[in-house]
C-alpha cells in the first residue's frame, strides 16, 4: 500500500494546489466578466435613455411640422375655393353680358 499512498500524496501535493489555483483564477475571471457586463449594461441603458429623449424631441418637431402643413393646406384650399367662386362669378357675368349684348343687338338688326 505504500505505492498507493505515495501516488496519492504526489497527486495531493501537485494536482490539488494547481486545481485550487485554477478555481481561484476562474472565480476572478467570472467576477471580472460580471463587472464588465454590469458596466456595459449601464452604458446601454444610458444610450437607450438618450435615444428615447431624442426620439421624443423628434416626435414633437414632426407633430409641429404636421400642424403647420395642415394649416398651410387649409389656407391653400380656402384660396382655391375663393378663386373658384370668383371664376364662377366671372363666368356668370360673361354669360349675362353676352345675353345683354344679344338682347341689345337684336333690336338694332330688326330695324
Amino acid at each position: 500500500m505504500g505505492t498507493i499512498d505515495d501516488v496519492h500524496k504526489v497527486i495531493q501535493d501537485l494536482v490539488a494546489p494547481e486545481m485550487k489555483s485554477l478555481h481561484v483564477e476562474i472565480k476572478r475571471v467570472d467576477e471580472t466578466s460580471k463587472l464588465r457586463d454590469d458596466a456595459l449594461s449601464a452604458k446601454i441603458d444610458a444610450l437607450s435613455d438618450k435615444m428615447d429623449i431624442k426620439f421624443d424631441k423628434m416626435d414633437i418637431k414632426f407633430e409641429a411640422l404636421s400642424d403647420k402643413m395642415d394649416l398651410k393646406f387649409d389656407l391653400v384650399m380656402t384660396k382655391m375655393e375663393a378663386n373658384q367662386a370668383a371664376l364662377l362669378y366671372a363666368a356668370s357675368i360673361d354669360k349675362r353680358l353676352e345675353a345683354i349684348e344679344r338682347k341689345t343687338a337684336e333690336p338694332m338688326h330688326a330695324t
